[in-house]
């Protein structure tokens, strides 16, 4: 998951709207206007509201009191505690958000907008700052674990909502640091970039999915921040803000594994003519970081030179000959089959691929202080090469490792894509 700080690593805007988006219970959620027997203030400014003849402020609800909550929702969150960005954006939404319990009927939204397949009873209503929800319909509520799922359902509901909030509303939402939230976000915009009507059928879909996932699997997800996260990145929940990772699945393998990845590529043919220059990239865009390829802006990276490569590979040794036009690179060097895997990765493009690292063998080496040598990196989709990265490394002391790398060291990254789109965290 990657987080901006400058989006990198988005104080609440104080938006009051005539239209909100809410949800049913197991999920809708649509466009609202407070119960249309509450009395109104008087004068301009807006007085106060009134609701069956209290004040609107006496409906507020202090939802970590319910037995639902307590007995059903908590345990969620508990579980949920080691994907602390999720834990603390849920937080934010139940102690940032009045939660209106009002005994009267709620606008609805057509089923078309929520993507269901039948009318259904409006039993909530969400907006960026408050949640509306019918009391009659609650408490009507067979089992404490159907009211647990309208209030898991809000709560996700606002996450999605975090979209169309304001910049630093959405910053503050999903930080992990509350006590330094508000000097991290203050750089970010207090408009909004959307409303809450922007929800689409996919959204509402996507809630109710990620509600019932939620409710069947969190006791098995308790310590596997890994696969809570891959909950929110398939069910919809990244934003330019924050970027959810499915779950990577690493694999073991073997030598004779390596052996079939690299033929299985050159038999559909190793066609990565465009360089790109990581340095350059560095130079022309100070807000990239090139240790994590993060970035606070959006841009297309032009390839700077021309690439052809070969690739061999015999029992436990690779070659790999890099022509450019800017020099060469050739390489030999038998592989340390110590930890050898391939994983799922997410490209800075957003763009999902399978991932082989070929390491040298140290045992091999001479092991002096200068030498030079390279890693190979493969990025994989279906058995075909999409990049192949050349790293260079520079022993610094007569003990060389990986590890003992010059930060002087070039990449040389050789890629299928005539221009590689980055996806920044704005």
């Amino acid at each position: 998951m990657n987080i901006g700080k400058t989006c990198t690593t988005f104080t609440l805007i104080a938006w009051i709207l005539t239209i909100f988006v809410g949800c049913k219970p197991r999920g809708q959620s649509p466009a609202h206007t407070p119960p249309a027997s509450m009395t109104q203030g008087t004068a301009d400014s807006g007085g106060g509201n009134t609701f069956n003849g209290k004040p609107l402020e006496s409906y507020i609800v202090d939802i970590t009191l319910l037995p639902a909550f307590k007995n059903q929702v908590e345990p969620i969150l508990e579980d949920l505690k080691y994907f602390s960005v999720g834990n603390y954006a849920f937080q934010f939404l139940i102690k940032n958000k009045a939660w209106y319990f009002i005994p009267e009927d709620l606008t609805t939204l057509p089923k078309e907008k929520i993507g269901s397949a039948v009318h259904s009873e409006q039993a909530a209503l969400q907006d960026f700052k408050q949640i509306w929800i019918n009391s009659k319909i609650f408490d009507a509520m067979t089992s404490e674990e159907d009211q647990a799922k309208l209030i898991l359902h809000e709560l996700l509901m606002g996450l999605k909502l975090l979209k169309f909030d304001s910049a630093r509303q959405e910053c503050l939402g999903y930080s992990v640091s509350p006590e330094s939230s508000h000097l991290e976000c203050g750089y970010f915009s207090e408009s909004a970039r959307g409303k809450p009507s922007d929800l689409k059928e996919k959204d509402y879909a996507q809630i109710r999915a990620s509600v019932d996932e939620i409710f069947s699997r969190h006791k098995e997800l308790f310590d596997k921040s890994g696969e809570w996260e891959d909950i929110f990145f398939r069910h919809g929940y990244s934003s330019s803000y924050i970027r959810f990772s499915k779950f990577a699945t690493n694999k073991t393998i073997t030598l004779a594994d390596v052996n079939t990845i690299i033929s299985q590529a050159k038999m559909i043919g190793i066609n990565t003519p465009n360089g790109y220059d990581i340095n350059e990239l560095s130079n022309n865009h100070p807000n990239f970081i090139k240790s994590n390829l993060s970035s606070s802006e959006n841009f297309i990276w032009k390839p700077s030179y021309t690439c052809k490569v070969s690739l061999e590979f015999n029992i436990d040794t690779v070659s790999a000959l890099l022509e450019t036009n800017r020099g060469k690179v050739n390489t030999k060097f038998k592989i340390s089959n110590y930890g050898l895997e391939t994983w799922d990765i997410q490209d800075f493009d957003g763009e999902w691929f399978t991932s082989l690292h070929l390491r040298p063998d140290f045992r091999g080496l001479s092991n002096q202080k200068g030498q030079r040598y390279f890693k190979v990196n493969l990025n994989l989709l279906d058995k075909e090469i999409q990049t192949i990265i050349f790293n260079e490394y520079i022993c610094l002391n007569d003990n060389c490792s990986e590890y003992a790398r010059s930060s002087q060291s070039s990449d040389f990254w050789c890629s299928s894509k005539k221009s590689l789109k980055f996806l920044g965290l704005n």
